[in-house]
């Protein structure tokens, strides 16, 4: 298991994934854990660890969240979901 780095905006350490990309794919996207965990590459320890530091964390995470929103996370995550329907 991978632990969460002490900035603003917490990843796992050792990765590029943030505890808002898992948030948002389980939250927002519907994706199951599992499909989270091959998504990025990380284990199921690691999903379940974030969305439960999101939901303690969920106030000052959410105005990251809007605040950091680009047209580029968008098309990461397009092209995260082609990469899942595809198996």
């Amino acid at each position: 298991m991978n632990e969460l780095t002490d900035e603003p905006n917490p990843r796992l350490k050792g990765t590029a994934v943030t505890v808002i990309d898992v948030y948002h794919s389980y939250a927002r996207c519907s994706y199951q854990p599992a499909e989270i965990a091959h998504i990025y590459d990380i284990g199921l320890d690691d999903v379940h660890n974030s969305i439960a530091y999101y939901y303690a964390h969920a106030p000052e995470l959410r105005e990251i969240k809007y605040a950091s929103h680009t047209v580029e996370d968008v098309k990461n995550h397009t092209q995260r979901r082609e990469r899942l329907q595809k198996l």
